[in-house]
């Protein structure tokens, strides 16, 4: 360490902390999706997100696998309708906008004045 006025101090190195043994778990384990307590088999979470390998409920676990299978199943159905001709919302405005183009044409063809013809 150098001082204000530029000695240098040398300090001895800090002693290394000593490993703590780990955690040891008080009381039954506590299920990471609902709560309560488990009491008989404890299963460890598979789902992604916040209960991720944690302990959970044999029927919080499969209830939880049971809404992911709907929910990608909703999904799939979603782009397969997608893909069976629905329009992506940058398309279908696409097509309104053209749609209000050719309007426009028109009305602008109906308002000019028309050309007498020149056979006089």
């Amino acid at each position: 360490m150098t001082r204000a006025d530029g000695t240098v101090e040398v300090q001895p190195a800090k002693p290394a902390k000593k490993a703590t043994p780990q955690q040891r778990r008080r009381g039954p384990a506590v299920c990471a999706m609902c709560g309560g307590k488990i009491t008989g088999k404890v299963w460890v979470s598979r789902e992604q997100g916040p209960s991720r390998g944690k302990p959970v409920h044999e029927e919080c676990e499969k209830k939880a696998a049971a809404f992911t299978t709907k929910r990608r199943a909703a999904k799939q159905q979603t782009t397969q309708q997608k893909q069976d001709g629905a329009l992506s919302l940058k398309e279908e405005n696409r097509r309104l906008l053209a749609a209000q183009d050719r309007i426009r044409e028109l009305r602008r063809a109906r308002s000019q004045p028309k050309a007498e013809p020149d056979g006089m």
